[in-house]
C-alpha cells in the first residue's frame, strides 16, 4: 500500500523533474526559434558545443539530432567524445534516478504477480547490459531496469559505456559526412 510518506517523498521529486523537463522545452524551443545549429553557434562561439552538451543531458529528450549537432560543430573525433559522455551521462542519471529517487515505490511493486519471462530478465548479467542499449529506447529500458534491479555501479557504467559506444561513433558519422558531402 502507498503511504501518504511515500506520496510526499515522490511529490518532493515531481516538482524538480517537472521545472527540468519544462526548462528542457523551453531550451528546444529556444533552439528552433534561434535557428538552429548555425545561430547557436554564432551567439556561443566555442561553447555551443557546451550547450547543447547541457541539453544532451537531459533524459526525456532526443539524443541523435543533439548528437548530430555537436558533431557538425566540433567535428568527428570530438563530437563522439562529447556525445559518448553525453550518453552515459544521461543513463547515469537514469539509473540514479531509478534506484534511488523512487525505490520505495518500486519495492511495493510484487514482482511475483509479473509474467513469468520478466521475472527471468537477466538485469546483472553484461549482455543485457550492453546489447540491451541498441533496441529502441533500450538505452532508457535498460538503464531503468538495472537501478530497479540494484546492478553495482561499477558494472552499470562500465556496461553503459561499452553499450552506448557504437551509438556515439554512428550519429557523428553520418553528420560528419552530410556536413563533408553538402557543406
Amino acid at each position: 500500500m502507498v503511504t501518504s510518506e511515500t506520496l510526499c517523498r515522490f511529490a518532493n521529486w515531481l516538482l524538480p523533474v517537472g521545472i527540468l523537463v519544462a526548462f528542457c522545452w523551453i531550451l528546444l524551443l529556444a533552439y528552433e526559434v534561434f535557428g538552429g545549429v548555425e545561430a547557436i553557434q554564432a551567439r556561443y562561439g566555442d561553447g555551443a558545443a557546451f550547450v547543447l552538451f547541457l541539453i544532451l543531458m537531459i533524459p526525456p529528450l532526443p539524443s541523435e539530432p543533439l548528437g548530430a549537432a555537436i558533431a557538425s560543430l566540433k567535428g568527428f573525433t570530438i563530437g563522439v567524445l562529447i556525445y559518448w559522455v553525453a550518453l552515459v551521462g544521461r543513463s547515469a542519471i537514469e539509473y540514479v534516478s531509478a534506484r534511488y529517487l523512487f525505490s520505495e515505490a518500486i519495492a511495493q511493486v510484487e514482482f511475483s504477480k509479473l509474467p513469468k519471462r520478466l521475472q527471468d530478465l537477466p538485469l546483472h548479467h553484461p549482455v543485457f547490459l550492453v546489447s540491451g542499449r541498441w533496441a529502441p529506447f533500450g538505452n532508457h529500458v535498460v538503464s531503468v531496469a538495472a537501478g530497479v534491479g540494484r546492478v553495482r555501479v561499477g558494472r552499470f557504467l562500465i556496461c553503459a559505456a561499452i553499450g552506448t559506444l557504437p551509438l556515439a561513433v554512428f550519429v557523428p558519422a553520418v553528420a560528419t559526412g552530410v556536413v563533408w558531402a553538402y557543406g
